[in-house]
C-alpha cells in the first residue's frame, strides 16, 4: 500500500517484480504523484495485482513511461488517476491492462499496446496519439467504452495487418481512425451500440458496422467518405472497404449433373437468426443431394447452399428452320421394338417424350428436306 507516495527523479519509481497485491491510498488530502522518473511504474515479471484506483494519483512529466507493463502474467487494473505529460504513457509489452477509468492527456502516445488492453472506460484526449498497436503486437486492443477523442496525430492506429488483433464495440471516438484488413469495428453485438464516430474519416480494412437498424446504418454512410455505395452499404476505395451489414445473405444454387445452374435464388435475412431452404420442384429434374447447409443460422458473410439434380428419364425435342419453316413433324413411339410403321403423331417444338420405348422422330422443312431422330428411352438411358 502506497500512502501519499511523491517519487521523483529515479530510473524506475517503482519496480513491481513477483506476486502480491499494490494498492494506493490517501493521507491528509495529499496526493500519490511520480514525476520526472525515467518510468514512473515499470512492472516486470509480475504475476500480482496492481490497482491504480485512487483520484489522487499523478503520473505525470516522466521522460519516457508511465506505466510500463513488460513481461508480466499478473493483472494491472487502472481505474482512477490523472496521467499526463509522459512521452508514452501506457505501454504494454508482454502483460495486459484494464483500463476503466482515468484521464489521460497530453501525453506523447497515451496507450501504446504490445500486449492486451481492455479499455471500458476513462478520458484520452489531446494526445499525439490516442491509442496505437504496434507491427509488434502480439495481444489485442479491445475497446468497449471510453473516450477518445481531440488527438493530434490518430484516435486509433493499428500498424500490424494480419492478426485481428483490434476491436472495437462500444465508446465514442472523434477523430482518424486506422485499422487493418483483419479487424473489426464492431463484429460481435447484436444490434449497434451506443457509439460516436466523428469526424468520420474512416480508413478501415475490413468489417465496419453490424446492424439491422437501417436508419442507423443510413446516418453512419453519411459520415463516411469512401466511394462507390451499392445497395449493401459496401465501400470501395482501393482496396479498403467498409461494410454496413442489415442482414445476411444465403445465395442458394441448383444445379444438374454437369455443374450447370439450372436456377439461382437470394435470400436474406437478420444476422444471429435461422434460415431453412426446401428445395423446389424442377420439371424433368429430380432432388439428388442436399447439403447439410440447406438450413443454418445467418452470418455477416455471405452463405453458398447448393443443391444437386439429375435429368428424370425424359426427352426434350426442339427444332428451328428460320429460312423455310417446318411443314411437319411427326413421331412414331413402339414400347418393344424399332421397327416403326404408319404415319405417325404431330408434336410441337419442344414437346417432352417421357414413356419408356423407342421413339423415331422425323422432321421435314418448306424445301423437302427431311430430318429423322430415334432414340429409346428406358431406366438407363438418360439418368446420370
Amino acid at each position: 500500500m502506497l500512502w501519499s507516495s511523491h517519487i521523483v527523479r529515479c530510473n524506475y519509481g517503482i519496480n513491481l517484480q513477483g506476486g502480491g497485491n499494490v494498492a494506493f491510498a490517501t493521507q491528509d488530502g495529499r496526493n500519490n504523484e511520480f514525476y520526472w522518473n525515467k518510468t514512473a511504474l515499470f512492472i516486470d515479471n509480475f504475476y500480482g495485482t496492481c490497482n491504480l484506483n485512487q483520484d489522487n494519483i499523478s503520473i505525470r512529466d516522466n521522460t519516457e513511461y508511465g506505466v510500463y507493463v513488460a513481461n508480466s502474467s499478473g493483472t494491472v487494473n487502472i481505474s482512477k488517476g490523472t496521467y499526463y505529460n509522459n512521452t508514452y504513457c501506457v505501454r504494454t509489452q508482454n502483460g495486459s491492462a484494464n483500463i476503466s477509468g482515468g484521464d489521460f492527456h497530453n501525453n506523447g502516445w497515451a496507450i501504446w499496446c504490445g500486449g492486451n488492453v481492455n479499455l471500458s472506460g476513462g478520458v484520452i484526449h489531446e494526445n499525439y496519439f490516442g491509442v496505437l498497436t504496434d507491427e509488434a503486437n502480439f495481444g489485442s486492443f479491445t475497446m468497449t467504452g471510453g473516450s477518445i477523442h481531440s488527438n493530434t496525430a490518430h484516435a486509433i492506429q493499428h500498424q500490424k495487418q494480419n492478426d485481428a488483433g483490434c476491436v472495437i464495440l462500444g465508446g465514442s471516438i472523434s477523430g482518424d481512425v486506422y485499422l487493418e484488413k483483419n479487424d473489426n469495428y464492431v463484429n460481435t453485438n447484436s444490434s449497434y451500440p451506443s457509439f460516436t464516430v466523428t469526424p468520420s474519416t474512416y480508413y478501415f480494412r475490413r468489417k465496419l458496422v453490424r446492424t439491422t437498424n437501417n436508419s442507423i446504418a443510413n446516418n453512419e454512410i453519411n459520415n463516411v467518405t469512401l466511394t462507390p455505395r451499392d445497395s449493401w452499404y459496401k465501400y470501395i476505395d482501393n482496396d479498403e472497404y467498409i461494410i454496413l451489414w442489415t442482414g445476411g445473405n444465403v445465395i442458394v444454387k441448383y444445379k444438374d449433373y454437369y455443374g450447370n445452374v439450372l436456377k439461382e435464388e437470394k435470400i436474406n435475412g437478420t444476422i444471429g437468426t435461422n434460415y431453412s431452404i426446401t428445395a423446389p420442384t424442377i420439371p424433368n429434374y429430380e432432388l439428388v443431394y442436399t447439403p447439410s447447409n440447406a438450413s443454418g443460422i445467418y452470418t455477416q458473410n455471405d452463405i453458398v447452399v447448393e443443391f444437386k439434380y439429375d435429368l428424370v428419364n425424359v426427352a426434350k425435342v426442339t427444332f428451328e428452320d428460320s429460312i423455310s419453316g417446318v411443314v411437319s413433324a411427326k413421331y412414331w413411339y413402339n414400347v418393344n421394338s424399332e421397327s416403326f410403321s404408319g404415319e405417325g403423331t404431330e408434336f410441337a417444338n419442344g414437346t417432352v417424350f417421357e414413356q419408356y420405348g423407342h421413339y423415331k422422330v422425323i422432321i421435314e422443312n418448306g424445301v423437302g428436306l427431311k430430318k429423322e431422330i430415334t432414340f429409346t428411352l428406358n431406366s438407363d438411358s438418360l439418368k446420370r
